[in-house]
C-alpha cells in the first residue's frame, strides 16, 4: 500500500467518526432518559399499588358481619386515611433519584353498591371515569387513584424538550379481597 491510499483511508475514518459520534451521544442519552422515566414509572406504580390495596381493605366490619347476607363495603374516610399514610411511606422523593419532588394527587375514589355508597358516602357503582386516552369502569367496590410525579430529564431530553422536569402519571385500582 502506498502512503497516498493510507492517508485517505484515515481521513474516511475520522469524517465518519465526526459525524457519528454525536449521533450515537444523542442516541445513548435518549436511551438514558427513557430508561429513567420507564423506572420511575415502576417505583411509582409500586408505591401507589400498594397505597390502593391497603385503602381497598379498610372495609366496613359491620357490613360484612350482616346476619341477612355479609357485604364488602369499603369505607371512604379510613381508606383515604390509610391511602395517605402508605403512599408517604412508600414513595421516596429524593433527589439524585427516580422522581425529584413530591406527588401530586390527580383523583381518588372510592367506589361501593349503590345502597352502601348512600349509606357511607362514596361513589355508587357501576362508575366510569377517565384517566389519559382511556375510561375505566368500576363494577364492584374498590379504590381508584392516580398520582403525577416530577422527573428530571437527562441532558438530551433537556435540549428536546425543552424543559428540566417532567409530570409522569401514575393510576391505578383495587378491589377488597375476601378469602373464604
Amino acid at each position: 500500500m502506498t502512503l497516498k491510499r493510507v492517508l485517505s483511508r484515515r481521513g474516511s475514518a475520522a469524517l465518519l467518526f465526526v459525524f457519528f459520534f454525536p449521533i450515537f451521544l444523542c442516541a445513548l442519552s435518549m436511551a438514558w432518559d427513557l430508561g429513567r422515566l420507564y423506572a420511575a414509572k415502576v417505583a411509582c406504580r409500586h408505591a401507589l399499588n400498594l397505597a390502593v390495596r391497603a385503602a381497598a381493605a379498610e372495609i366496613d366490619p359491620d357490613a360484612l358481619a350482616d346476619p341477612s347476607g355479609p357485604r364488602l363495603v369499603v369505607v371512604p374516610g379510613r381508606a383515604k386515611a390509610s391511602f395517605d399514610a402508605i403512599l408517604r411511606a412508600n414513595y421516596v422523593p429524593l433527589r439524585g433519584h427516580l422522581v425529584d419532588g413530591d406527588y401530586r394527587e390527580v383523583f381518588f375514589y372510592v367506589m361501593n353498591y349503590p345502597d352502601d355508597a348512600k349509606r357511607v358516602g362514596s361513589l355508587s357503582t357501576p362508575f366510569s371515569y377517565s384517566t389519559g386516552d382511556r375510561t375505566v369502569t368500576v363494577a364492584q367496590p374498590g379504590v381508584a387513584a392516580e398520582i403525577a410525579v416530577p422527573v428530571e430529564l437527562g441532558p438530551f431530553g433537556k435540549l428536546a424538550a425543552g424543559q428540566n422536569v417532567v409530570e409522569m402519571k401514575v393510576h391505578t385500582a383495587a378491589a377488597p379481597e375476601l378469602r373464604r
